[in-house]
């Protein structure tokens, strides 16, 4: 199969859609490729620009928050709070997730809900002591908050915990429950476990949020489910590909894929072409490998084309079960041109300026790599 298009986007995280929502406000029609995995589900609800204990703030620019609002996924800046019982700032807070600011100084229930990966006496202990709490002088309890979810629900697994939060009832007792701890609570912060839609609850006189999320919390699905949004209401055509390889022939990109199920083969011809598959936990898992054959990044020009892998300091597909890369193993990447952009984290690491290591920095350097191909 043979097609066309203006810009090819190879990764559905958040660099990649960036830099599709970038360059169709320049009036390109892109086409995104993607393998359908990646670290996009593994969000945590707080986006940032530079790690939270670099010391060091940047703003996010008024296009990534433009794209920000469009997902519609991330309300204001703010604190939160960690399940391990961290406090810390966030450039934007998640849907669902607690947002500290508005109750410093207040009183913030915990739901004394024991899990084996939630243990409410001892994370209140921690959330209490943080400089954050002492500051503005928060007071966080515990409270019994019963009628809501039965005891063998506690036994479930983080996932399945999480999915009976996607009930429409469920989530009505919990606004019920919450509702009778106001005016003595300002809110209810519960573990990452409130479902997958992105709505607020609307409990009366009181606030409900969650702690940020592991790799299989709830908000990496509300995350994946802005992203589908979006891309339904842009009318941006996603393929779910493997990108095997690409080449430069004469002033087109010339792009081989192939569907991973159906095995079917495709040629795409494209202008430019954006490579976003180093995401900072996926690290590029979004690509091509064959058993036993070590990944790597070619000069677009000559032989044997480029390979997509993924970050410079990524995913090595050529280890059973993967492992992590350092020094980088990409060396043969191709440099940049007038053709061929990076977004990601293939854009910088997480102590440097440079976009990249975060969820913002992955917005930055996918609309940066859009701007430099138009």
């Amino acid at each position: 199969m043979k097609s066309t298009a203006h810009i090819v986007v190879v990764g559905a995280g958040a660099a990649g859609l960036a830099a599709c929502f970038a360059l169709q406000k320049r009036g390109r029609k892109p086409l995104l490729l993607s393998s359908g995995v990646g670290a996009t589900g593994m969000t945590s609800g707080a986006a940032d620009l530079l790690p939270w204990i670099s010391g060091g703030r940047l703003e996010p620019s008024t296009e990534a928050r433009e794209f920000l609002e469009a997902l519609g996924v991330f309300g204001p800046a703010g604190y939160v709070a960690t399940s391990e019982g961290v406090i810390r700032p966030a450039q934007a807070v998640g849907a669902r997730v607690l947002n500290l600011q508005s109750h410093a100084g207040k009183r913030i229930a915990l739901a004394h809900w024991e899990r084996d990966d939630y243990r409410p006496r001892s994370l209140a202990v921690q959330l209490a002591d943080s400089d954050w709490a002492r500051t503005t002088r928060t007071r966080i309890e515990v409270i019994d908050v019963p009628g809501v979810v039965e005891p063998d629900h506690l036994r479930y697994p983080l996932a399945a915990f999480c999915r009976l939060f996607d009930d429409d009832e469920r989530l009505r007792k919990l606004t019920q429950a919450a509702t009778r701890l106001a005016p003595e609570m300002s809110a209810l912060l519960l573990g990452p476990w409130l479902g997958a839609a992105k709505e607020p609850l609307p409990a009366s006189g009181v606030s409900i949020g969650e702690t940020l999320s592991p790799p299989d919390g709830a908000f990496g699905r509300r995350v994946e489910r802005a992203f589908q949004d979006w891309l339904t209401h842009a009318e941006i055509e996603m393929r779910e590909v493997y990108v095997k390889e690409i080449r430069r022939e004469a002033t087109r990109v010339r792009v081989e894929a192939v569907h991973p199920l159906s095995r079917e083969a495709s040629t795409i011809w494209a202008d430019g072409i954006v490579v976003a598959t180093g995401g900072l936990i996926g690290h590029g898992v979004d690509l091509w490998s064959e058993p036993g054959r070590p990944l790597e990044m070619r000069a677009l020009l000559g032989s044997p084309a480029a390979v997509i892998g993924g970050a410079r300091d990524g995913f090595d597909g050529s280890y059973d079960g993967g492992r992590w890369v350092f020094p980088p193993h990409y060396q043969g990447a191709p440099a940049e041109s007038d053709q061929l952009r990076y977004a990601g984290d293939v854009r910088g690491e997480a102590d440097k300026t440079a976009p990249g290591g975060t969820l913002l920095g992955a917005v930055e350097s996918g609309i940066q790599a859009a701007r430099a191909l138009v």
